[in-house]
């Protein structure tokens, strides 16, 4: 492997992406990518999908109950997107 090409592939993380809400609550599931909002990332996909978990669990303490539904469903539809993804790219 050439050494540009290891360097680029050290320069790769993983974000946790959630989908967008409407002014009305509503999440908006499709969405194009390049919309959803980044929450938390991670160095590996592994890393990532550890902070979606840890992030549900810790909705029931961190939210008031008129938002907890909304939170927990916009969490449980996130992302864990390379940051490389060529969807992230607004066009």
């Amino acid at each position: 492997m050439k050494l540009r090409h290891a360097a680029a592939l050290a320069l790769v993380g993983w974000l946790m992406m959630t989908p967008p809400t409407a002014r009305d609550g509503k999440i908006l599931y499709n969405a194009p990518l390049a919309d959803w909002e980044h929450e938390r990332g991670g160095d590996t996909e592994a890393q990532c999908r550890a902070n979606i978990e840890n992030l549900l669990r810790g909705i029931k303490k961190a939210y008031p109950d008129s938002l907890k539904e909304e939170k927990w469903q916009a969490v449980r539809a996130a992302k864990c997107i390379s940051t490389d993804d060529p969807r992230l790219k607004k066009k």
